[in-house]
């Protein structure tokens, strides 16, 4: 069902600041089922202020005021207030995950003393997702380094192009559904693009209005399941996508399971001018079709799957 946080907001902010945070909580009733709500009589709630710097408890303190700090004006900007209520939903920094050193390097050399913590490792952190450099809740190359140009966090291995980390501007696919199976949001408490295809042979979908061009902000997820001993192929057609160096803004994900945790085996995104297909080694395959707040004019996709009886993976016998 629905998760209700309730909230108080501090005077000291303007009509402008307060629709930034207001949109901000538009953004998870919109694709989650976490809701922010005014408090009215609850005994715990958090208290969002301008206070020194940007930052939240994570997670729900036991506390009945918990503040949420939103100093003015550098953290009222809508990237960083939805990083803040992350910390507050209850996830911790990604560059904190129990796997980040398989995939970024911490060069404590170069942060600065006081800062250190925000680097911790958590061991006990349940990664519902895979790791996302694109996640609001990862820091910057250079975040807290004693110098500009020494580099806090280095992306391994070491490569070009290089992703980009520490995105302020909106919450990942992976993001909103790492906050989806934290909270077992269920059908009916956010506000669903895609859907679910079960022992299907064979079936159709597409990004949202296409072949018209496809909306800011969208988030759909398609889950495709086949019979037993079965495999998942989908071709994607008439590929329309704004390109990005390493898809990290509009973009299909492709993963070789049931759900955002399972091996990523494509990212799609620029203009295609043929098909692309995909098979499973599996039963199942997730997809995600994510655009970023910027309005484009390109067009999508349609695909097409269809339940296989082989895959590139477990070749058919001759």
């Amino acid at each position: 069902g629905l998760v209700r946080i309730p909230y108080k907001i501090s005077s000291q902010y303007n009509r402008t600041q307060l629709a930034v945070i207001r949109s901000a909580m538009a953004t998870f009733t919109r694709h989650t089922c976490l809701r922010f709500v005014p408090r009215r009589t609850e005994v715990a709630y958090i208290f969002i202020s301008n206070g020194k710097g940007c930052w939240a408890y994570v997670g729900k303190t036991g506390y009945s005021s918990q503040t949420v700090s939103l100093g003015i004006p550098g953290c009222v900007a809508k990237g960083i207030v939805l990083h803040e209520f992350m910390h507050v939903a209850g996830f911790q920094h990604e560059h904190s995950r129990s796997d980040r050193n398989r995939y970024v390097q911490i060069l404590r050399q170069n942060i600065q003393g006081d800062m250190t913590m925000n680097f911790d490792l958590y061991n006990d952190t349940v990664n519902y997702v895979v790791y996302d450099y694109n996640s609001v809740m990862h820091y910057s190359k250079t975040a807290f380094s004693k110098q500009i140009y020494l580099p806090s966090i280095q992306v391994i291995p070491k490569r070009k192009p290089e992703p980009i980390i520490g995105q302020r501007e909106r919450l990942s696919p992976y993001d909103i559904e790492e906050v989806k199976y934290l909270y077992d949001c269920g059908a009916g408490t956010y506000q669903r693009c895609g859907r679910d295809f079960f022992n299907l042979a064979t079936g159709s979908f597409n990004s949202p209005s296409y072949p018209s061009p496809y909306p800011a902000e969208a988030h759909c997820t398609w889950n495709i399941t086949v019979r037993p001993g079965r495999f998942v192929n989908v071709t994607f057609k008439g590929i329309d996508i704004s390109d990005s160096p390493l898809c990290q803004n509009d973009v299909i994900l492709i993963h070789d399971g049931k759900n955002a945790a399972a091996p990523t085996m494509r990212t799609v995104c620029g203009t295609q001018t043929g098909d692309i297909s995909i098979v499973s080694t599996g039963r199942s395959m997730f997809i995600m079709f994510s655009s970023d707040p910027t309005r484009d004019s390109n067009r999508g996709f349609r695909a097409i799957f269809r339940e296989s009886s082989w895959s590139r993976r477990y070749p058919q016998r001759q």
